[in-house]
């Protein structure tokens, strides 16, 4: 039995009336299939070989891209109208749907998890399945090729920047990827605009929050969309340059000579796009009037109002995908802007 009779049966199985008004969609999904499947062995990121900072979406990705979202539309819509979301015997769409999910870092995540070799909290696995559950809701499609350009980046390209590993390559744990894929994955059926604006990093101290937060960082001053203004922000500017320093830090390693980059008085720029790196804290004059696109909020739990948070917000309220992460520890500070979020 081939792929085409597979679907076909199923659509039989399942509608049992209506079953001929889906038969044309299933040619449309066999060659959608086929042409991914032709996608996926060609290179989705072109790489400077002498300066991998340089990188570039090849024509596979974009339209891998295009593809996948109305491949993945596609067979959600099928699955909706079949009502077969539950239990029983599986089918052999739902079975490949399935092999799909588990490819995915989120759902790699997950299934350590269930198999005891990665110990979270009640909240954080709550949250978890629900994220597994949205996977087949189809108000919500999961693409996660912008994660991967960045996963990608940062174990390729950034250098750590704290002893005992200086200087050594970023190595992702697998809860890095997960937050990383699922923060940038999700998009809304509707617009295609992201799912998700910001993001809280509840993780006990020496425990990389801020030094993966950095990486990001310094990834999106280079991958990200041209122009963008990129803020490292926290109470103080002492707090708020821990991360901006890393952040120069780690782009030196990976551009010594200063030939894409730059660090001026007052921010760290791409010389190719533009984009800029500054610092936001309660001591900085003119909160309002920024434009900023992606912004990482330090020592959060330390914060008793809500200031650096609604300038931030404020200033990404045109912005169609900007990106907030929020780290904490979870502090003593009681009422605090956490605490009423």
């Amino acid at each position: 039995m081939d792929r085409r009779e597979e679907l076909e049966n199923y659509l039989k199985e399942n509608l049992k009336e209506n079953s001929e008004v889906f038969l044309p969609i299933v040619d449309g999904i066999v060659f959608l299939e086929e042409q991914l499947d032709i996608l996926r062995g060609y290179p989705f990121l072109k790489v400077n070989p002498n300066n991998p900072t340089m990188q570039k979406t090849t024509a596979a990705a974009k339209q891998y891209k295009e593809l996948s979202q109305t491949y993945l539309n596609t067979i959600k819509v099928i699955i909706s109208c079949t009502n077969n979301n539950g239990g029983g015997e599986d089918s052999p769409l739902r079975a490949y749907i399935r092999k799909l999910n588990n490819e995915f870092f989120l759902t790699q995540y997950r299934e350590e998890i269930r198999k005891g070799n990665i110990v979270v909290g009640q909240q954080l696995l709550m949250e978890l399945d629900n994220l597994m559950e949205d996977l087949n809701n189809p108000r919500y499609y999961y693409d996660p090729t912008e994660a991967y350009r960045r996963i990608h980046f940062m174990e390729n390209c950034i250098r750590l920047t704290k002893s005992p590993f200086y200087n050594k390559p970023m190595k992702l744990m697998l809860w890095q990827k997960a937050w990383i894929e699922a923060f940038y994955s999700f998009k809304m059926s509707e617009t295609g605009f992201d799912r998700f604006k910001k993001t809280v990093l509840e993780i006990a101290r020496k425990n990389t929050k801020s030094e993966t937060s950095s990486g990001l960082g310094l990834t999106e001053l280079i991958l990200g969309p041209g122009g963008a203004d990129i803020v490292c922000s926290s109470n103080d500017d002492p707090q708020a340059d821990i991360l901006y320093q890393a952040i120069n830090t780690m782009r030196l390693l990976i551009d010594p000579l200063e030939l894409d980059t730059k660090k001026a008085k007052t921010h760290i720029e791409n010389k190719v796009n533009r984009s800029k790196v500054f610092k936001l804290s309660d001591r900085t004059r003119n909160k309002e009037g920024r434009n900023i696109d992606f912004a990482i909020v330090d020592e959060a739990h330390e914060m008793k109002t809500n200031v650096i948070f609604k300038s931030i917000e404020q200033s990404q309220s045109l912005k169609d995908n900007p990106k907030l992460i929020i780290i904490s520890t979870e502090g003593f500070v009681n009422d605090g802007f956490l605490d009423n979020n």
